[in-house]
C-alpha cells in the first residue's frame, strides 16, 4: 500500500483505512471488507452527503 486515507465504509459501518483505485481522486477501496466507496467530501468545494436515519 503506497498510500491511503481514514474514511468512513457504509458496508463496515465504521471508519476504515481505503486506499485508492485507479487514477480517479474520488473512488477508493475499503481494506476491510473490499468495497468500493466514493469519497465526496474530498471534492471542492465539498459535497455534502446526507444519510438516512
Amino acid at each position: 500500500m503506497l498510500r491511503g486515507v481514514d474514511g468512513f465504509c457504509p458496508d463496515c459501518g465504521d471508519r476504515r483505512v481505503l486506499v485508492p483505485v485507479d487514477e480517479d481522486p474520488f473512488s477508493y477501496c475499503c481494506t476491510d471488507c473490499d468495497a468500493a466507496v466514493v469519497l465526496l467530501e474530498l471534492c471542492d468545494p465539498p459535497v455534502e452527503v446526507r444519510r438516512a436515519g
